[in-house]
């Protein structure tokens, strides 16, 4: 079999593409059988071959045993490993215990994608992502597969959800933007450490330092109580918003109030500027307000069309739905107490 011939089998097999129809182009473009040295057994076998070494001569084994250091370590550490026919070990998907403490807080959105590590693997990598309260992405588990078919993502996906015993998110966002899958594979080659300790960092500064309130109002110091320091500063930068923002009652029965809220958007280079109308509708009675944007259940953050209703109208208190627990930098979320028990798979733990 040439370089060729064995290029496009291993292309289309990444693919998810059946081996079957894989050879039958090949036949295609040779024209008939009596010029094609191999048969379809013998891709077959190729393929398999090729699968196999993807981890490398003696790289399966010591994954398997690093699998098994981390579980003596730690017993909510979890690993699937799937086999071929064979008894070669084909896709592996993992999660350690603090992954799966911090998705019981964060499980709201996460982000599934897969790529390409760049390293010796050449295997796709596809990482289950979250986004914590400082709007920080966190590694919730991770898969590393042989091929890309349905049959693979399956085996994944019954995987993640056996780790999270079946609590699963309301949404699951997947991306195949290259930049995105560079930034993901590039989270996890730096991997838990960095997080850990930008995470906490975040939270040290969040608890004992804060922004300057912008504008001074009630509700601003509330959030600045309640919110971690990334968050709070997207709320002030929705109040800086306002200043693009003018407002018109048009209606009001009893405590029910509608406004439009005309929001004035600059475009590049300031040469064009759009005006956008919302109607907001404010409950003066349950100090509750939406807007027709519904950016606020899209983002979890109070935008600036509602806010600038609720500065007319002086709000002294406003709905408990406004500060989101995921966003609080007093809550103690559940992944703090567990400790980082990885280890670096080709340091000299290997040895022990």
């Amino acid at each position: 079999m040439d370089s060729y011939a064995k290029r496009r089998l291993e292309l289309n097999d990444y693919a998810g593409i059946p081996l079957n129809k894989c050879f039958h182009s090949l036949l295609v473009a040779a024209k008939e059988y009596d010029n094609l040295p191999f048969g379809e057994t013998y891709c077959r076998s190729y393929i398999a071959k090729v699968r196999h070494l993807r981890f490398g001569q003696g790289d399966a084994e010591a994954l398997r045993n690093y699998f098994v250091r981390m579980q003596k370590r730690s017993s909510i550490f979890v690993y699937v490993i799937d086999m071929d026919d064979e008894g070669r070990m084909q896709n592996v998907f993992w999660a350690d215990a603090r992954s799966r403490a911090a998705y019981k807080s964060f499980r709201d959105v996460i982000s599934f994608d897969n790529t390409y590590l760049t390293n010796k693997y050449n295997m796709p990598f596809a990482p289950f992502v979250g986004v914590n309260h400082h709007r920080q992405s966190i590694l919730f588990g991770c898969g590393l597969l042989s091929r890309e078919d349905t049959k693979t993502y399956v085996w994944l996906f019954k995987s993640w959800l056996k780790c999270i015993k079946g609590r699963a998110t309301k949404a699951i966002i997947t991306d195949q933007y290259r930049s995105m899958q560079g930034a993901v594979a590039q989270q996890y080659d730096n991997a838990l450490k960095s997080k850990i300790e930008k995470e906490n960092k975040a939270d040290f500064e969040s608890l004992n330092s804060s922004y300057k309130l912008v504008i001074g109002f009630y509700f601003e110091k509330r959030f600045q109580e309640a919110y971690t320091n990334a968050i709070f500063k997207l709320f002030q930068d929705e109040l800086q918003g306002m200043l693009f923002c003018n407002f018109l009652l048009v209606k009001v029965d009893g405590a029910q109030y509608v406004f439009h809220v005309t929001n004035i958007i600059e475009w590049k280079h300031g040469d064009f500027k759009k005006r956008i109308v919302y109607t907001v509708r404010y409950d003066a009675i349950a100090f509750d307000a939406q807007c027709s944007c519904h950016l606020f259940e899209f983002r979890g953050i109070n935008f600036r069309h509602m806010v600038k209703i609720l500065i007319d109208k002086d709000v002294k208190e406003f709905h408990p739905r406004f500060i989101l627990s995921l966003w609080r930098k007093d809550v103690k979320h559940g992944h703090y107490s567990v400790i980082n028990c990885y280890e670096d798979l080709m340091s000299g733990e290997n040895a022990k």
